[in-house]
């Protein structure tokens, strides 16, 4: 868990794991993000 090789393709989440809080915080984010982005398709 502690080598970055186990997730290459997320080196940098594979710091969070050891982080509930930090995950969490960044979940809400990128959801948001998404959900303005689907409305703006979805107003399209």
């Amino acid at each position: 868990r502690e080598c970055p090789d186990a997730a290459p393709d997320l080196p940098e989440e594979i710091d969070y794991p050891e982080n509930p809080e930090q995950p969490e915080e960044k979940e809400p984010e990128e959801e948001l993000y998404n959900f303005e982005d689907y409305a703006d398709n979805y107003e399209d």
